[in-house]
């Protein structure tokens, strides 16, 4: 029996990975359900509601397949850079709340609805757009850090090895 719950232990991630994972869907839900309520409550009673039935920017309005296409796609790479990529999975997870939202909305009434417009700023967006373009930054930044970090080790394993000659 003990040999078994050993077993058992050893095939379990880690507990990081465990953290990151729940933290991963946490951001999952909270995105796509936030998104929802704000979609729910200001669809009808928002001025300068936008349907936008294409992708970011207002592209692709004449090709919703497209569009649908593209958003699906970009999931499929975001949640693959995401397994490859550790230091990034968070900021991915974030990535991909922000997609499943749009993606969400988009299959169920054929398009995205943008409700939020600032002045200096030249495209009307929603929650899951914030999402999307927070966790790309999120997910280059993390990269970068994680860049950093492995040349600095790098560089310090290289000069323990001159020390020792």
């Amino acid at each position: 029996m003990r040999v078994s719950v050993d077993a058992a232990r050893q095939d379990r991630a880690p507990a990081p990975a465990r953290q990151t994972a729940w933290a991963a869907a946490l951001a999952v839900l909270l995105t796509a359900v936030a998104d929802g309520l704000a979609y729910t409550a200001l669809r009808r009673h928002w001025p300068g509601v936008v349907l936008n039935p294409g992708i970011g920017f207002g592209l692709l309005r004449g090709s919703p397949g497209l569009a649908l296409g593209l958003e699906v796609g970009g999931l499929m790479v975001v949640v693959v850079l995401a397994v490859l990529v550790p230091p990034g999975r968070t900021a991915a997870a974030v990535v991909v709340a922000g997609g499943l939202s749009n993606l969400t909305m988009r299959l169920m009434t054929g398009h995205v609805v943008d409700y939020w417009h600032v002045s200096w700023y030249p495209y009307t967006f929603n929650l899951a757009d914030l999402a999307i373009r927070g966790g790309v930054l999120w997910f280059i930044g993390a990269l970068a850090v994680s860049a950093r970090r492995s040349s600095r080790e790098t560089h310090d394993q290289h000069e323990a090895a001159r020390g020792m000659r």
